[in-house]
């Protein structure tokens, strides 16, 4: 503290911790004690001094008192832009927190819907591909039906013209078993017999042969 204002506070009889209101209480009762209109004629000169030192003392005051009150307003007004710089700060960390906040969510729920649009492209291409297999194996199973139908048809045809074939030749040609059959009367050619003695003896091998009959334009 300056020692004019330690020297001020003295001047008054107060201690240095004493405020403003205070100050200027005691300047007034002792400047009404020690005027020169309030004193005997023989204590003016002195009491005119005196005025001087309250005078000097308050005006001293006055000035720190203004700078302690300057002072404690640009305290305030620094404590207030700390405030203010620290509210300001933080609202800018919550809304860059809820800035991050909003752009998470954005990007999970994109990721969601280009999940599932993904699953839903994917569901839509196998299902795709499994009617194509299913056309696929369905025409190559009518195919091998029709072939096989083609088959089996044209084999059955084989054995009905084969047995056709068989029964006309036999109605044409006869077969000899033991005795003579002639041939029938519509046939072009004259079939003869080719006989065999009764009393040839049988084959070492115990089978008997048959001669097809020759056929004669």
């Amino acid at each position: 503290m300056d020692p004019t204002v330690s020297q001020a506070f003295a001047a008054l009889g107060l201690p240095i911790t004493a405020s403003r209101t205070a100050a200027k209480a005691e300047y007034r009762k002792l400047a009404l004690l020690q005027h020169p209109d309030k004193v005997p004629a023989g204590r003016k000169a002195q009491a005119q001094e005196d005025m001087k030192v309250l005078n000097a003392a308050i005006e001293a005051l006055e000035s720190y008192f203004d700078d302690q009150q300057h002072d404690g307003l640009v305290r305030e007004y620094l404590e207030r832009m700390k405030r203010e710089r620290q509210e300001k700060k933080e609202r800018a960390r919550a809304a860059a927190m809820e800035r991050m906040r909003r752009v998470r969510q954005e990007a999970e729920a994109r990721e969601t819907r280009d999940r599932e649009a993904w699953v839903r492209e994917e569901e839509r291409r196998l299902l795709a591909e499994a009617r194509v297999e299913h056309t696929s194996w369905k025409q190559q199973k009518e195919e091998d039906d029709r072939s096989a139908r083609e088959w089996r048809e044209k084999g059955e045809e084989e054995v009905r013209r084969m047995g056709a074939a068989w029964q006309q030749q036999r109605e044409q040609a006869g077969i000899w078993l033991g005795g003579e059959k002639k041939a029938p009367a519509a046939a072009p050619a004259v079939v003869e017999e080719e006989k065999e003695k009764e009393t040839d003896p049988l084959p070492s091998d115990g089978k008997i042969r048959f001669s097809l009959l020759k056929r004669k334009q």
